[in-house]
């Protein structure tokens, strides 16, 4: 957890810094015992991708960042993945779309925003 706060901090500061966090991080995940952390690093990549003003990119990182917290029934790192792919949209000028849980979210996380 600690790599995957590093990788935000270091994010939209220093984005070498932050893909380094993600290699070591990377590393260490098979020793996990919270393997949805893998959701957290791929919200960072998409964070990274957009700050370099990649948002196809960003947005199909934060796509499987949500695939990876909802397979692992990860609240936390779910939410964190929404929220960046809600405000991507809404930088896009869908921000309507990104404001909305989609039917598919509903299905497998829409108890994170009811707590």
């Amino acid at each position: 957890r600690a790599r995957t706060l590093l990788c935000d901090y270091w994010s939209e500061r220093e984005p070498v810094a932050a893909r380094t966090q993600i290699a070591a991080a990377r590393t260490l995940l098979a020793q996990a015992r919270r393997p949805s952390l893998a959701a957290g690093l791929q919200t960072c990549e998409g964070e990274v991708l957009e700050y370099a003003g990649d948002n196809a990119g960003a947005r199909a990182a934060f796509e499987e960042a949500i695939r990876i917290a909802s397979q692992g029934r990860d609240d936390e790192m779910l939410a964190s993945a929404l929220f960046s792919r809600g405000y991507l949209l809404g930088v896009q000028g869908e921000y309507a779309a990104g404001q909305l849980v989609t039917q598919n979210d509903e299905n497998i996380g829409f108890g994170v925003f009811a707590r």
